[in-house]
């Protein structure tokens, strides 16, 4: 009798080894794939912002001193079912749109904008740059939960300024 206890004991505990090996071989490559797509959508709104911004400064500069030009932007609230926040970054003399998850920011997706820092074209940094209006907040990070997110652009004193920024419903 003690046998064919012995022979069944190894095989369950065989067994349940198995199927917990395979389970977390399932999660750990199902979480790898789903992290690899949220940085595809990711990086699609990092490019779709980013043009959005190329578009606004190049008619920013055509433009007469002082006008505010703003462009509302149609973003998506939730990517995968996880708010996101957007940034413009500096990185060594570029500057990029980086678009990450609030809840994890090593997800990301960034896009490179064409302007050198230190030019006639700079970021909104939360100084300088006033904006002589009642109609946007600007904002150096905004969230996809924000209520009418917007990009937009000043010609003021020979430089342009652009940003994000909350439209005033």
């Amino acid at each position: 009798m003690d046998s064919t206890i012995i022979p069944h004991i190894i095989g369950t505990v065989t067994l349940l080894i198995l199927f917990s090996i395979t389970g977390v071989y399932y999660s750990l490559s199902y979480s790898s794939l789903q992290s690899e797509i949220m940085v595809s959508n990711l990086q699609e709104v990092a490019d779709y912002v980013s043009s959005e911004i190329v578009d606004l400064v190049s008619l920013g500069s055509l433009s007469a001193e002082g006008q505010l030009l703003i462009k509302e932007l149609q973003l998506p609230e939730k990517i995968g079912g996880h708010v996101y926040n957007l940034t413009i970054t500096e990185s060594g003399d570029t500057l990029k749109v980086q678009v990450y998850l609030r809840s994890d920011p090593s997800v990301f997706g960034e896009s490179i904008l064409p302007w050198l820092i230190g030019g006639y074209i700079q970021p909104f940094n939360g100084t300088g740059a006033a904006i002589n209006s009642t109609r946007i907040t600007p904002q150096t990070t905004i969230s996809s939960i924000s209520k009418n997110p917007v990009v937009w652009c000043m010609r003021n004193s020979g430089k342009i300024t652009f940003g994000f920024g909350v439209m005033e419903a």
